[in-house]
């Protein structure tokens, strides 16, 4: 999957680069020049980012499905059950350990495994998170890690903050988890 991604990324690259040499050897505007670069590059971007979405799950997907909505239909049962020990600006709150805690057994029952891991793509950082099942079956997703860097702390700090804020609210999303305080 990786090598066919880099593949795709050389083939825009290359793209690109021919784009740039044409129209340095045409006399075009500048104003058209810079549009029509634009127009290419979002383009190009855009076809990247549907070679990343179609290779983010498996091909089969029954097996994985069927585990997670038996799973969630049991989960959802019981999810008053959520502990909530984080404190936030309108009471509790559940932590990622807190959600994880709840939902853990349920997930392992039905074969399922999900985990996240930070990743670097050129200057940004990202959050890929995979669900996968027994068989072998996968789903995954991406999600940009936004620290705030104009607060006034250590930037390992924002970081760490971002991304355990972003966990939170990616494992509350794929398991369909209330974060927030008591309902």
């Amino acid at each position: 999957m990786v090598e066919q991604v880099q593949e795709s990324i050389e083939v825009k690259d290359i793209k690109a680069r021919q784009v740039i040499n044409d129209l340095t050897k045409e006399n075009i505007q500048l104003k058209s020049k810079v549009e029509y670069l634009a127009t290419t590059f979002e383009k190009i971007n855009n076809e990247l980012k549907d070679i990343l979405v179609e290779e983010a799950q498996s091909k089969e997907q029954d097996q994985l499905l069927t585990a997670l909505g038996k799973c969630l239909g049991e989960m959802h049962g019981s999810d008053e059950g959520v502990e909530r020990t984080g404190t936030g600006n309108r009471g509790n709150c559940a932590t990622l350990t807190d959600l994880a805690n709840f939902a853990m057994p349920f997930i392992a029952k039905y074969g399922l495994s999900f985990r996240m891991e930070p990743i670097e793509k050129g200057d940004s950082d990202y959050l890929r998170s995979v669900l996968g099942h027994s068989s072998g079956q996968w789903t995954s997703s991406t999600c940009k890690i936004r620290p705030d860097y104009k607060a006034n702390t250590d930037p390992n700090q924002e970081y760490g903050k971002s991304l355990t804020y972003m966990k939170k609210y990616v494992f509350g999303a794929y398991f369909n988890l209330h974060t927030g305080s008591e309902k």
